[in-house]
């Protein structure tokens, strides 16, 4: 898979579900928590999108961000990531007012994790 690829892949899934993911360092000014809108749960498609690009990068040789013993798998590798919320990415929320939120990973509810 190219770059074409990947970012064709990433267009399509911002469109459907109305997010992107960012690396902190391409993160916007922080919204205070107070005055965000939306709720502080990662949805399953925000999850399976975090995971996805996660991997791609672990599997590309990006340095993993928890021990990962034995483990060679970069799906499994990005959910340990997940579950300790260590990814460093920041989840823009498109609202339908043309504005949106950014969220930390760190700072959401990840099902499967925090709520079934």
């Amino acid at each position: 898979m190219d770059k074409e690829d990947v970012d064709s892949v990433n267009e399509y899934s911002t469109e459907e579900i109305n997010m992107e993911v960012l690396e902190i360092s391409d993160a916007g000014m922080k919204i205070k928590a107070s005055e965000r809108k939306t709720l502080p749960r990662m949805t399953k498609y925000e999850k399976a999108h975090v995971i996805g690009v996660r991997a791609t990068q672990l599997s590309a040789g990006a340095p993993p961000f928890v021990d990962i013993g034995n483990e060679t798998n970069p799906l499994n590798i990005a959910n340990m990531e997940l579950s300790e919320k260590k990814i460093p990415f920041i989840i823009r929320r498109k609202l339908p007012d043309s504005s949106f939120e950014d969220w930390a990973v760190d700072e959401l509810m990840i099902p499967g994790v925090d709520f079934q």
